[in-house]
């Protein structure tokens, strides 16, 4: 051992001897105070397991639905001769023929029940003139049922011929003469279609209503032969034996209570008179002949 080793053992040797030695170790950190909120601990939420019953419920319908959409797809390969459209049939028609609409329905010899387009059969049955609405629907395998809602004549219109109106004052067809016990309604002209066309309907309801009205004067309808319409002048009632009694637009029942007052005076309307009633304060009453002088 060298000097210098030797010198530097001893110096330690010393130092343990006199208790000299020490060794310095890292101070202890303070204490963390606690926390005045607890600390959050986690929670861990378990699934609960699906009831056996509910689970055997869901396997089924899946199944269900599984083993019907086979069978249709196994009926559509293997039998597509039952899925040409066999029967179309028409409900609700009174006026309109099932071969009119048949044709117009436009369903082709051949089609399949799920190549008719429903939208498309029921406007083409719409196109005529006594069909108001229809409503298609299809009936496994073979059938295609088609609802009809026809339009109600309520009128004739009087222009260079008869035609019958519905509530709303729409043409529907030429009237027959064999079915005339209507109401017959003039002075719609064409223009009057084209400039209000939501007048007519309007006029054809009030003359509706002042024809029930009269009732209250003890005049039927069958005594009524004709209504006339005028922008200016209001409604002209031509009675069966010439009676002529005019109305204003508006305040029916007023008129027609005037005209029951005069009719309990001795008024007749057996014969050819004129009577005004659209004035607010009197009734003129006059022969026919002198009205149409005047006029």
């Amino acid at each position: 051992m060298s000097a210098e080793r030797k010198t530097a053992a001893g110096r330690l040797i010393n130092r343990l001897a006199s208790g000299s030695f020490s060794v310095s170790l890292p101070s202890p950190s303070p204490p963390t105070p606690p926390s005045s909120h607890p600390q959050a601990l986690p929670v861990t939420f378990l699934s609960r397991p699906a009831a056996p019953f509910w689970r055997w419920i869901r396997r089924f319908l899946v199944g269900a639905t599984a083993i019907f959409l086979g069978v249709v797809a196994l009926f559509v390969l293997l039998r597509p001769d039952l899925q040409v459209v066999e029967q179309v049939v028409f409900e609700g028609q009174r006026r309109a023929t099932v071969g009119e609409l048949r044709h117009l329905a436009v369903i082709a010899n051949g089609t399949r029940v799920w190549e008719l387009e429903d939208q498309r059969a029921a406007r083409g049955v719409e196109r005529h003139p006594w069909v108001a609405r229809a409503q298609v629907k299809r009936e496994w395998p073979a059938t295609v049922r088609i609802q009809v809602e026809e339009r109600v004549p309520v009128a004739l219109l009087r222009a260079d011929r008869l035609f019958y109106v519905d509530i709303h004052g729409e043409r529907i067809v030429e009237a027959r003469p064999d079915d005339l016990d209507y109401p017959v309604l003039s002075g719609l002209s064409q223009d009057l279609y084209e400039l209000h066309p939501d007048l007519p309907g309007r006029v054809v309801r009030s003359a509706l209503e002042l024809v029930d009205e009269l009732k209250g004067a003890d005049i039927p309808a069958e005594l009524v032969s004709e209504v006339v319409f005028s922008r200016t002048a209001g409604f002209t009632v031509h009675l069966l034996g010439g009676p002529q009694l005019l109305f204003d637009l508006e305040d029916f029942p007023r008129q027609v209570s005037r005209l029951a007052e005069l009719r309990a005076r001795g008024v007749r309307l057996d014969e050819p008179i004129y009577v005004d009633l659209a004035p607010q304060t009197m009734a003129i009453v006059r022969p026919a002949e002198v009205a149409h002088a005047g006029g």
